[in-house]
């Protein structure tokens, strides 16, 4: 090249050079966590549901994001500033499916999406289980969720692990929260989860 470099020689007037081989630059590796606020609402036929997930990037960065489903529901929406598209594709030899975002730009730090879900229901008296949205390669991931009723549907809890139940007032309030509304029903019933699977 036609750089030029400037030093000082030594009294002997010897100079001898060397090259090093710089390491290339890497992306540091990716943490971040997810905070989960979901609403459900069973009226007749219809089992809706409403998530909010709060991403808080802590390094590295995001320019897409995959979330597990777990059950039958139809992904009908997804909200948020950010993102460009979102797919759901299928998983060879699994029961679960892929809800894949891609953003219009690489994520930082923090950012939320919305997912609404609905499954359809059986005749009354009918059973059902939640869907569940699961981030892929989080540090933490836990969450709040409450389910109402609406009509005339009464609601009963069959079974459930992994979740502690807690006062509808312990549902956390906050802009996220605003996204799912109010639950309007005569019966709320309000779970707690922290990582790990879940059943309801």
């Amino acid at each position: 090249g036609n750089e030029v470099y400037h030093g000082y020689l030594p009294s002997n007037g010897r100079v001898d050079l060397s090259w090093k081989t710089s390491k290339p630059e890497t992306e540091g590796a990716l943490f971040f966590a997810v905070d989960q606020l979901g609403q459900a609402t069973v009226k007749p036929g219809m089992l809706h549901q409403t998530t909010a997930l709060q991403f808080q990037i802590t390094q590295g960065e995001l320019t897409q994001a995959g979330i597990l489903i777990q059950g039958n529901g139809e992904i009908t929406r997804v909200q948020g500033a950010s993102i460009l598209s979102w797919k759901v594709d299928s998983i060879p030899n699994s029961p679960l499916r892929r809800l894949l975002v891609q953003f219009n730009q690489p994520q930082r730090e923090a950012f939320s999406i919305v997912v609404q879900t609905q499954s359809s229901l059986s005749n009354f008296p009918a059973s059902a289980n939640l869907v569940q949205l699961q981030p892929e390669g989080t540090t933490r991931s836990e969450g709040h969720f409450r389910i109402s009723n609406e009509g005339a549907v009464r609601l009963e809890i069959l079974d459930s692990s992994g979740l502690s139940q807690i006062s509808a007032a312990q549902f956390p309030h906050s802009e996220l929260s605003k996204a799912l509304g109010s639950p309007g029903g005569s019966q709320v019933f309000v779970y707690r989860y922290s990582g790990g699977a879940y059943s309801l």
